[in-house]
């Protein structure tokens, strides 16, 4: 089913809240340019009783635990809320959030890939900037295949050097998402050029 259609289809059963958009033709890829930065419109994702729906990880966020929480953000759930637990929790005992990145988890590590690249494949999401995206946090997380892409190994040293910088895993998001942002824009770029 067409991403768009299986959207607008949610939005109207109320199962999505959608801040703003222009039109639904390309689902989750739309955005408006404001200046230099892309705002995103992004589905926000509420639970039975109307509360914002809380993503679950492991604590000590490296290169796929701040991809992930970045996807979520600028593409799935613009207010996503993010819990870390400890690297031995049983991810069948987190009850009250949707588990990534966690050994067995749906949104996480399978066939290959990496858990950035099992939430695009989940949601549908087709933006060839973000699946250029995939291809270099794959590489970053994936040590045998660090060499896939020349950013890869830049990547997986910048999250080296924010994670020693930061204090705790919700110092490390803020102080990574731009690193993202700016690597979605070089990607778009580099991209569009090509065309």
């Amino acid at each position: 089913m067409n991403s768009a259609l299986s959207a607008a289809s949610a939005v109207r059963k109320g199962l999505f809240a959608v801040e703003s958009y222009t039109n639904l033709t390309n689902g989750h890829e739309l955005y408006e340019r404001q200046g230099f930065f892309a705002a995103f419109v992004r589905f926000t994702y509420r639970d039975e009783e109307g509360f914002d729906v809380k993503w679950v990880t492991r604590e000590y966020v490296h290169v796929d635990r701040v991809a992930c929480p970045w996807l979520i953000r600028r593409f799935i759930d613009q207010n996503a809320v993010f819990e870390f637990v400890s690297r031995d929790t049983d991810p069948a005992s987190i009850q009250d959030g949707t588990p990534f990145d966690m050994q067995g988890v749906e949104l996480g590590h399978h066939a290959g890939k990496c858990s950035f690249e099992s939430i695009i494949a989940k949601y549908g999401l087709k933006d060839p900037v973000l699946l250029a995206m995939a291809e270099i946090v794959h590489g970053a997380d994936v040590e045998k295949d660090r060499e896939k892409t020349p950013e890869s190994a830049g990547l997986e040293a910048l999250a080296t050097g924010f994670r020693l910088l930061c204090h705790d895993d919700h110092e490390t998001l803020d102080f990574e998402f731009p690193v993202y942002d700016a690597l979605y824009a070089y990607l778009e770029n580099k991209l569009d050029s090509q065309e």
